[in-house]
């Protein structure tokens, strides 16, 4: 997943803040930081989980949890930012 959330992220110009629960850092992810709290206060229990942070306001969005590929990343992602509405 690592991978995966790297290259949407660069496609797409979005900055990737990775953060370690386990303290494992990805050959992927290398900038990856500790976690500090961030983890329990997105209330974030299964992993990979990924979210949207509004880096001015600090408000997050939940994105995906557990793998997704690039092109249901793409999905969520519109889903997400137009409040599910449909499209019609």
């Amino acid at each position: 997943m690592a991978g995966v959330i790297r290259a949407f992220c660069e496609d797409r110009g979005i900055t990737l803040m990775a953060v370690s629960v386990d303290g494992k850092i990805s050959d992927q992810l290398p900038q990856s930081r500790p976690d500090s709290g961030q983890a329990e206060q997105m209330r974030a229990t299964h992993f990979p989980a990924t979210f949207l942070v509004d880096p001015k306001t600090h408000q997050w969005q939940p994105l995906a949890w557990g793998f997704m590929s690039h092109d249901d990343l793409d999905r969520q992602m519109v889903n997400v930012l137009t409040h599910f509405k449909p499209d019609y």
